[in-house]
């Protein structure tokens, strides 16, 4: 219901494996909810299914058959600050599911020399690949406080030939020139409204692409992207990636702030609109502990908001972590790579009604940033590997990771043959490049309660943090079936 996916990415992608080794840098590959706005070619906020998406400005060439994306060496981004308001249509049949949306960009020109610059803005999405209207409505765009001409066109195969590298998602889009006198910095500034990505079950997404600033030379500068809530409350936010949201201390709005970035994933917040639409909705019950929180937070000492911090994180609560997080300075929040806390395997009905061994893998991040989880159960059958159980989730994948302070995901082993050894591989990485892999051989599923592991994965633990450079705490240690009984 919520996991369309699209893989006319081709040309980002490439453009992306070539950032990996490239002195500018050019981040990973695009997600199709988050790719529903390529942006100035990409830029913008777009609808989808119906959807909704934002994302940076970025360079575009043109052919007699169209526009399509290019990569600049002249031209520099030098901040950008987005303003995502959410609201409600008047006459909508679905309440604060859609936004208003102002970009404003700041290039500079790095050459001696005067340069026209294409910028591109996917317009429309062609009909049959997604459900719903995909429309950008009232699209305009600046150049300080003139208003530049905007003109629509269809997409471009570009000099590389082939198949038009968007033609399988876009039909059209909006393109506009920029002139820049030798080393002039200009603000480029767009505006828009769409209709927000919803669902059947009352829950709503916004999303804003970071990665479609790779088509300008070296990192963007600094980016801020503030979501204005409108109708909605800090109860009414579900999650949101990556994990360093923080609310503004009236809890009227989400913020998102980094410097020098050259990321490697995109950004998304994720709420309930089921109490406008007369639905059942915890939103209203958690309203009192966010005024609660708002009316004090300013009061209280770092060490108290640390330790609800804490809490937080562990009970994985996202719209609490980013409230306290309004009133902590970001240097109060150490990073933290993603750790593992425990592996074990269950016999039938050890900790519930299940009447088949499961597999338990929890892992924490209290970052909240993952941009790779990986779990994966196999064994041998006749000397070939079957591939039993393979969860991979990347930012790269066609839905956006969600911030996953901790974990637990359960596998059963029911189908596991008798007699069989299987294999579980671990593997946790997060968007600053820190990975963890933890691989663990097994005898056949066990008939018993659960054994001790604590030992095993605290070193693959510290082997993981040593390749990576970190320093990770120990995994704690499971006690042994023998001193619980004792």
């Amino acid at each position: 219901m919520r996991e369309r996916e699209t893989n006319a990415l081709g040309p980002i992608n490439r453009l992306a494996q070539r950032r990996a080794t490239s002195p500018v840098g050019y981040p990973a590959a695009l997600p199709w909810r988050l790719l529903i706005c390529l942006g100035l070619v990409f830029s913008g906020v777009l609808g989808g299914f119906p959807g909704v998406a934002r994302a940076d400005d970025a360079n575009a060439g043109r052919d007699i058959d169209g526009v399509y994306a290019v990569e600049s060496l002249d031209v520099e981004m030098r901040s950008e600050n987005i303003t995502i308001e959410i609201f409600t249509l008047k006459d909508a049949p679905v309440p604060a599911v859609h936004s208003r949306v102002r970009c404003e960009f700041v290039f500079r020109n790095r050459t001696d020399k005067p340069l026209d610059v294409l910028m591109a803005f996917p317009a429309e999405l062609v009909p049959q690949e997604f459900q719903g209207e995909w429309t950008v409505r009232d699209f305009r765009a600046f150049q300080g406080e003139t208003e530049l001409p905007v003109a629509l066109e269809p997409v471009s195969a570009g000099p590389s030939g082939g198949d038009p590298p968007y033609a399988q998602s876009y039909a059209s889009w909006y393109t506009f020139t920029v002139p820049f006198a030798p080393g002039e910095e200009r603000t480029v500034v767009n505006t828009y409204w769409v209709r927000n990505t919803y669902d059947s079950i009352g829950e709503a997404w916004v999303n804003y692409i970071l990665k479609t600033g790779a088509t300008w030379c070296g990192p963007i500068g600094k980016a801020t992207v503030t979501v204005l809530l409108g109708p909605l409350g800090p109860q009414h936010v579900l999650n949101y990636y990556p994990g360093d949201w923080r609310f503004a201390p009236d809890g009227r709005s989400l913020v998102w702030q980094r410097e020098n970035l050259e990321p490697t994933f995109d950004l998304s917040a994720y709420y309930s609109i089921r109490e406008f639409a007369g639905r059942e909705d915890n939103a209203p019950a958690r309203q009192p502990e966010f005024e609660k929180l708002i009316a004090e937070g300013p009061a209280l000492s770092q060490e108290q908001l640390l330790a609800l911090y804490a809490a937080a994180v562990t009970a994985n609560d996202p719209a609490k972590v980013a409230m306290v997080r309004a009133f902590l300075p970001s240097s109060a929040i150490a990073e933290h790579p993603p750790t593992l806390d425990r592996i074990e395997v269950f016999a039938p009905g050890a900790t519930s009604q299940e009447t088949e061994p499961v597999l338990e893998v929890a892992y924490s991040d209290a970052g909240g940033d993952l941009v790779l989880y990986h779990i994966e159960v196999t064994y041998k059958e006749q000397g070939e590997v079957v591939q039993y159980h393979d969860n991979l989730f990347t930012a790269e994948q066609s839905r956006p990771l969600w911030a996953r302070f901790s974990w637990t995901e359960r596998v059963r082993l029911g189908g596991i043959p008798d007699g069989k050894q299987y294999r579980v591989l671990v593997q946790l990485t997060d968007a600053a490049g820190r990975k963890l892999e933890v691989t663990r051989e097994f005898g056949e599923p066990p008939t018993r309660p659960p054994w001790p592991m604590g030992e095993v994965v605290a070193g693959a633990t510290l082997a993981a943090a040593a390749a990576a450079g970190v320093t990770l705490a120990l995994i704690r240690k499971r006690r042994s079936r023998t001193n619980r009984e004792a």
